[in-house]
């Protein structure tokens, strides 16, 4: 990994501080995120985290690929994409699940509620470091998401009209949201900047591989009975 500021390896100062915290006694829940581009040795390393960290159920892992989200280098990350890029992700869950790796994430992607992104949620915004209001972490140079500043006193100044582009969905008036056995999760807010720059639905991958995702749900049922009843940290539109 190279995460610090300065371009400076981090992989190690990460996985030390991870064992660290193996050590001890305390009471916590760490999901901990892998991405993976074409050529990443998913099997190794999912090798490498059932040594370090399988029969501690506080740690879980997951899965996503690397993505082209901006940057003067975008252009030459390889990449996995769509169906390719969901297919490995699933593979490795399993993968994960069958090595003693608890994901606890697509449990929680299934919830009421749980498929809708912080960015569809009224009261969740993003700060910039010159004041800018924003509400995707990902669509940071588009006008649309800068919905505002935040004052010197501490007050919101909000456009409205913006905010409401991320707040307010279709889905109320799409047949196809309306009818779908998914919408309980995601009410159509699985991913607003999809349909705010598309104007399609953003439907969510679990919902796109569902065969797939029960079956690991099940596979993990079986090896983690009792993460099924753990709290789930879903989404709230209140």
């Amino acid at each position: 990994f190279y995460l610090t500021v300065t371009g400076g390896k981090s992989f190690n100062t990460i996985i030390n501080n991870l064992r660290e915290l193996k050590n001890t006694d305390i009471n916590f829940k760490i999901n901990i995120r892998n991405n993976f581009h074409p050529k990443t040795d998913i099997d190794n390393f999912i090798k490498f985290l059932q040594k370090e960290f399988s029969g501690d159920l506080r740690f879980n892992v997951y899965f996503r690929p690397v993505g082209q989200w901006g940057g003067e280098n975008d252009e030459n990350l390889e990449v996995c994409k769509g169906k390719e890029a969901n297919k490995i992700m699933l593979e490795a869950d399993m993968k994960a699940v069958k090595q003693g790796l608890p994901i606890v994430t697509l449990n929680e992607f299934l919830q009421p509620l749980g498929s809708i992104c912080y960015a569809a949620k009224p009261h969740s915004l993003v700060i910039g470091a010159d004041g800018t209001l924003y509400k995707c972490t990902v669509a940071l140079e588009s006008d649309f998401n800068k919905i505002g500043k935040i004052n010197k006193n501490g007050d919101l100044d909000i456009d409205y009209d913006k905010y409401a582009l991320w707040i307010l969905n279709e889905a109320e008036e799409d047949d196809v949201c309306q009818k779908c056995f998914f919408r309980p999760s995601c009410h159509g807010s699985a991913c607003p900047l999809v349909r705010i720059e598309s104007g399609t639905r953003p439907c969510p991958k679990e919902k796109e591989s569902i065969k797939e995702v029960l079956k690991i749900l099940w596979e993990q049922h079986k090896k983690f009975p009792g993460k099924a009843a753990e709290p789930m940290t879903v989404g709230n539109m209140d």
